[in-house]
Order: C-alpha cells, then structure tokens, then sequence
C-alpha cells in the first residue's frame, strides 16, 4: 500500500486548483512532525524546512513546505473522525499480528490543561498501548461530565483486539468491560483494590474467571 492510500478517507474540503500543496503532503508532514517530537505548528513547519531535501524522497510538495499557518488553518477544517478513522487503520496495519501480544488500556490527564486552583486536567484521554511495538493503536477523550468507565469500552470498539492480552488498572475491572474483551476474542487482566476485595468481589472475580476467560 503507498503511503497516499492511508489518508484516503480523509476529505479535502479545500476549492480545487486554488490549493499550492497537496493534503496529503500536509497529512503526512504532520504526522512526522509529531512523530518527531514537534508541540506545534511553527515547530512543524520548521523541522520541514530543515529536512525538506529528505522529504522531497517521498513527498510531492510542489510548493515547498506549507507555513505554520497553511497547516493550522487546513487542520481547523478537517473532519477530525476522519482523520483519526485513517489513523486507526494505518497503526493496525502496522501492527499485522497481535495473537499474544501485550495492549495496556490507560488514561492519562494532559497536564498542560489543568485550571489554575484546579487539581485535575479538564482533557482526559485512555490509550490503548502495544508495549512490544512501542506503538498506540487508539485514544479516546474521556467525556467531561464522565469517566474511564464509559471511555474504555468505546476505545475497545474501535480496535481489533483478538488473540491479545489486554490490562487495565483498576477502574477497568468491570463486568461489562470484561465481557466486551471476551466477546473480542482476547484475554483480560484487571487490577483489583485492596477495598473491593470482599467476599462479594471474591465471588465476583471467580465468576468473571468461569463466565468470561477465552477457553
């Protein structure tokens, strides 16, 4: 598959033949410009001028480097979903096999979005992590007026989890949650606190094991 094809489902709303650079150029600039530690777009645009001979290898960019304002502007229009769709797509291609392999679900706060006098970050995201491939294969923005609980499970519709061995911390061990990683084909490891760990919890635990785990 070329490189183009990733960023096929993503929509050009732009007026054609009045654009200088190519969306996917755009695309995949971005996408190495984070990959390689850019914050924003004038770091982007910067580390594409720096490196625009090796770009060049492989991108078309008939016009150079777009400016920090082309790609702000052009990602201020596009279809988010879209985007994180072909995203989706191009990390599981990447990962071809996952039969065995390790995928932890974790949230995280970005702390950069934390109110002053506040404690807690008003962007909260759960990753879905591959650790033997160093690669994420999904996120998904906790909604404000809820939590991981409701997160984790839209996370796991969006990837292919069979064959894996997927871990979540302890807010992830919910019937619900274990039922939905079964039903993907993929074993479960959930962390348990201290103060769940009543004889109900046992009970309920050692009926997770029987109903649950993938024979």
């Amino acid at each position: 598959m070329k490189w183009q094809d990733f960023f096929i489902g993503v929509e050009d709303f732009r007026v054609e033949g009045r654009c200088d650079h190519l969306l996917s150029d755009i695309l995949m600039l971005t996408l190495i410009g984070v990959i390689c530690d850019c914050d924003d777009f004038e770091q982007i645009a910067d580390y594409g001028r720096d490196n625009e001979v090796f770009l060049k290898t492989f991108l078309e960019l008939p016009n150079g480097i777009p400016s920090h304002d082309t790609l702000n502007r052009v990602f201020r229009y596009l279809d988010s979903e879209q985007v994180l769709n072909c995203l989706h797509q191009w990390s599981s291609s990447l990962v071809s096999f996952l039969s065995g392999k390790h995928i932890a679900i974790d949230g995280k706060e970005l702390r950069g979005t934390i109110p002053e006098g506040k404690k807690h970050a008003t962007i909260r995201i759960v990753s879905a992590w591959v650790r033997e491939d160093g690669v994420s294969l999904s996120q998904q923005v906790v909604d404000s007026k809820s939590n991981e609980i409701t997160a984790i499970p839209k996370l796991l519709e969006t990837i292919d989890i069979s064959g894996s061995v997927v871990t979540i911390d302890a807010i992830g061990c919910q019937r619900a949650i274990a039922e939905l990683i079964v039903s993907k084909s993929a074993d479960y490891v959930l962390s348990l606190k201290k103060n769940r760990c009543g004889e109900p919890s046992r009970g309920f635990i050692r009926a997770s094991i029987k109903l649950f785990s993938p024979q």
